[in-house]
């Protein structure tokens, strides 16, 4: 009798140390060509990134425009969080970002005249 129960906990205790071994083993989990790092700062960050940031506070306002490097590019806010973000290469010091809201853009179109043919 006592050994039908040595032999029942032994199964899924063997099992479970092969699972172990098999899951943790770093040959057989790695697809083949990617590369091991040594720590977490050699894995992540090998370049320099500029990464503009933000969040808008007054509801009203829908969009950013950044302009730099002669460009200029629109980016939406963000549903409810209502933060904004773009990576550039330009220096932070040349770049003018201003706010654009709906109204705003609405009342542009309200200024522009007919051309007549």
């Amino acid at each position: 009798m006592i050994k039908i129960q040595t032999r029942l906990v032994m199964v899924p205790v063997v099992l479970f140390v092969i699972c172990l071994l098999i899951g943790c083993s770093r040959a057989t989990s790695a697809s083949p060509g990617s590369p091991w790092f040594r720590s977490a700062e050699q894995a992540a960050k090998g370049r320099n990134v500029n990464i503009l940031a933000g969040k808008v506070f007054d509801p009203k306002i829908t969009s950013m425009t950044v302009k730099g490097n002669n460009e200029a590019q629109e980016l939406s806010v963000m549903g409810h969080s209502r933060f904004f973000f773009m990576v550039h290469q330009s220096p932070f010091s040349e770049l003018e970002v201003t706010p654009g809201s709906a109204e705003g853009a609405a009342k542009m179109e309200e200024r522009k005249e007919p051309i007549d043919r």
